[in-house]
């Protein structure tokens, strides 16, 4: 067991965007929370959230109730040299690394292990921040500070990585397990927020002014729920594409990128077991992608594609998909979906079964 160290628990949920310049985060209003570890060390940390991009910055405490749309960062300095690891946990149990910087974080050079003394480090980066989301329902975030780099806890993380490459479910499971061991352990800062639920995947989704209110499920049982055939879809084109069952997932990338960020790998996967499996078979798929956060909508639109092909590459490389079954459409800003509740601007992937 790991010993001697300094956990922050905030519960949480998130996806990330980018802060514009009338949107900075002001710190007149909070206060930092200053903690003195077991080895000793002092930290000051802030965490913060704001309800949607416009709301004046709040204290995260155990009050705190958030919702879809609001957004959130966390702010941390040491009075001395010292490595520390950030984590965040969702309510499946999955694990993921936010500090040191990892892949979806990358962009941000400065998060990088050891933290300098006096230096703030913001994560997920200064002009960046999480926003809330209700597929995650992430429950806890964790940070842990040591005077010298703690190699096992790096091993143990690069080893939970590379089963969640191979869908080695049992290894998580282990894996997991002793994270939260260790977490649950060892915290000596407890914040526990509330997430307000809005909406959920259910059987008995229904049909508002002729549009089929979006579903974001985060198992395979769920997926498969939301993309029945509930009503004829013979012959639907994109015109009333709104129509047609769907499913939406908010899968993280690296910025700017296609690469698909390991915290996704596990939903993809409930996605692929789903596709393949006897209830959707012979289901026609359009993997729909959003984005936003570029220069232009043309710019949105040609990311957008290249997404949703890598995502459609991922599936037909590790389940027993045939390829004529997954259609590929990338759409800019201008889009926005049906039945999406809070920020309907989301970076996200939809599944829309045509067939």
């Amino acid at each position: 067991m790991i010993k001697n160290m300094f956990i922050a628990l905030i519960s949480l949920t998130c996806l990330m965007g980018t802060d514009g310049r009338s949107h900075a985060w002001d710190l007149s209003t909070v206060r930092p929370h200053m903690v003195i570890t077991l080895e000793n060390l002092h930290f000051s940390f802030y965490a913060l959230y704001r309800h949607g991009m416009n709301g004046p910055v709040l204290s995260l405490e155990d009050s705190s109730a958030l919702k879809h749309g609001d957004v959130y960062k966390i702010l941390f300095s040491a009075q001395e040299s010292c490595y520390v690891y950030l984590f965040q946990v969702d309510n499946t149990g999955e694990v993921e690394q936010l500090f040191p910087a990892s892949s979806y974080t990358g962009l941000n050079l400065e998060n990088v292990n050891p933290v300098q003394s006096g230096r703030r480090y913001a994560v997920p980066a200064h002009n960046k921040f999480f926003e809330v989301v209700e597929q995650s329902h992430l429950q806890a975030l964790y940070l842990l500070a040591f005077r010298r780099r703690n190699a096992q806890l790096e091993e143990q993380y690069q080893e939970m990585l590379k089963a969640h490459l191979n869908d080695d479910q049992m290894s998580l499971k282990r894996i997991r397990k002793t994270f939260q061991t260790l977490f649950s352990s060892s915290a000596i800062v407890r914040i526990s927020p509330r997430v307000q639920q809005q909406y959920a995947a259910s059987e008995d989704a229904k049909q508002t002014d002729n549009r089929l209110v979006s579903v974001v499920p985060n198992t395979e049982r769920q997926i498969v729920e939301a993309l029945r055939a509930r009503f004829s879809i013979k012959g639907a084109s994109e015109t009333d594409i709104d129509k047609l069952p769907r499913a939406v997932a908010y899968i993280q990338f690296v910025p700017g990128s296609t690469e698909i960020h390991p915290s996704s790998l596990t939903l993809l996967q409930a996605y692929g077991r789903a596709l393949e499996g006897d209830e959707l078979c012979n289901a026609v798929i359009l993997i729909a992608g959003y984005t936003h956060g570029e220069k232009n909508d043309q710019q949105n639109m040609k990311l957008s594609q290249l997404r949703v092909e890598a995502v459609k590459q991922f599936l037909l490389n590790r389940y027993l998909i045939a390829e004529k079954r997954l259609l590929t459409k990338g759409y800019g800003t201008g889009q926005t979906g049906a039945g999406l509740p809070g920020n309907h601007y989301a970076d996200r992937i939809e599944f829309i079964r045509i067939k």
